[in-house]
């Protein structure tokens, strides 16, 4: 192959584009659980959460996940996201967000208000993807 051929096909040119959803993993450092996470918004999350088998703490991969992982069945090993992080106010109108505000928990008002998304169980909203 020539140098030119291979410079066109590391700039991806004439090979289909993949997207791939933003996922994340923890893992418990106790019981090695790992909880693998989806975004459906945009925004910060946590380097650490409560594992959902023990409780006790959980870090994050930091995004850098084997493909596999992040590669939907057939082609990775096909594990399912159980949590998925979102942002409460996404598409909602300027003026219903202070009422959506008093039905969040203290802990939630003060996440959302760093800017941080919050985390729920896996729902069957579209998650956001990037491409590979």
């Amino acid at each position: 192959m020539s140098i030119k051929r291979k410079a066109e096909r590391s700039k991806g040119k004439g090979i289909p584009s993949m997207y791939i959803e933003v996922r994340n993993a923890y893992i418990c450092t106790i019981c090695q659980h790992t909880t693998i996470t989806v975004h459906i918004h945009r925004g910060n999350t946590p380097f650490y959460i409560s594992c959902e088998e023990c409780m006790s703490t959980a870090v994050s991969f930091k995004y850098k996940l084997p493909e596999a992982i992040m590669l939907p069945e057939p082609y990775g090993a096909g594990l399912d996201a159980t949590w998925e992080f979102y942002n409460p106010f996404e598409g909602v109108s300027p003026v219903e967000i202070p009422e959506l505000t008093k039905k969040l928990s203290k802990t939630e008002q003060e996440i959302v208000e760093k800017g941080e998304l919050l985390m729920r169980k896996r729902t069957d909203e579209k998650p956001i993807k990037h491409r590979i």
